[in-house]
């Protein structure tokens, strides 16, 4: 499910082309508002999609609204491991701005999260080491390789600054072991 319709078509391409059209089905649709009716799946995977959302427990609530009782949910995603300074909260909330990702949940939040939302948790593993760090490099020099192939004096300097912002923010983030990436296993009562 995505809100996507370019990414339902592709991801529908890929699964025919692999002989997976019977068994597998992409839609477009909503995280706050599933059309789909209640306890109607076995499980659900949420990968690295409740950053992009602006209320995650509204998220979840539709999650498990959806799930039937004892069905697992997978949760992968960017979290906050310690306390950030005021300058670094703030300098957060611009890169969030920047790439649509508002809702960067710490991870110590999630068990009463999870809680209030009808889910609850299973597991939770920490997988920072061998995540983030990859993600800020990826973006960095993504910016980085997009602002040395613009034309200066042609591009537009919005563009421009949208790109050298994004990459400064990632090259400070780099290494920050304040931010992580969690896996988390949640089950609907």
């Amino acid at each position: 499910m995505t809100i996507s319709p370019e990414q339902v078509r592709v991801a529908t391409e890929l699964a025919a082309r692999e002989g997976l059209a019977e068994t597998v089905r992409f839609q477009r649709a909503d995280a706050v508002d599933l059309p789909f009716a209640a306890r109607s799946f076995d499980g659900a995977w949420l990968f690295e999609s409740l950053l992009h959302m602006p209320d995650p427990e509204l998220v979840l609530r539709q999650t498990a609204r959806v799930l039937r009782p004892g069905a697992r949910v997978v949760i992968s995603n960017v979290v906050l491991r310690g306390p950030l300074s005021p300058a670094d909260e703030e300098l957060l909330a611009t890169f969030g701005e920047l790439v649509r990702a508002p809702s960067i949940v710490p991870l110590a939040a999630y068990p009463e999260l999870l809680a209030r939302s009808g889910l609850t948790l299973r597991e939770s593993l920490d997988i920072s080491e061998h995540s983030v760090r990859g993600t800020y490099e990826s973006c960095r020099d993504a910016a980085e390789k997009l602002l040395q192939t613009i034309d200066g004096g042609a591009a537009d300097p919005a563009v421009v600054d949208l790109l050298r912002r994004t990459r400064d923010i990632a090259v400070r983030f780099t290494g920050d072991t304040r931010i992580g990436y969690a896996v988390l296993v949640a089950t609907r009562a």
